[in-house]
């Protein structure tokens, strides 16, 4: 059994439905995501993120698996931040994608898990039914 636990390219593939959400350190609350319906499309090295049915951001991703998370680095090619790139990292909660995102320009974070103090992005994914 390898020691590398963290997500790999091919198990982000697909759709993915944002279960919560947050930013620097706070969560918003529970019933946000059911209103706004944020998910994150993963189709090869491209990616998309909606909120509800209007793309918010698309670009090309890399991800470099690891024993615990994975880096998952962003660069954006359509959206607010164009040219720019979101470093992260993404791990495994059950069944689940837990996944922290650095702001656009900033230092990846520094590991899980998500809490008071952070400055980042924070998402929690389920792979669409």
């Amino acid at each position: 059994m390898s020691d590398f636990q963290g997500p790999t390219l091919e198990d982000l593939q697909g759709e993915w439905v944002c279960v919560n959400f947050g930013n620097d350190g706070h969560k918003v609350p529970f019933y946000v995501p059911w209103f706004r319906k944020p998910r994150i499309e993963f189709e090869g090295y491209c990616y998309r993120a909606f909120d509800g049915d209007i793309c918010l951001e698309q670009g090309r991703f890399d991800i470099r698996r690891g024993v615990q998370y994975s880096l998952l680095d962003q660069l954006i090619e359509y959206g607010e931040h164009h040219g720019r790139e979101h470093r992260g990292i993404v791990r495994w909660v059950g069944d689940q994608l837990e996944h922290l995102q650095g702001h656009v320009g900033y230092p990846r974070p520094d590991g899980f898990p998500y809490g008071k103090g952070f400055r980042c992005h924070y998402a929690l994914l389920r792979r669409k039914r």
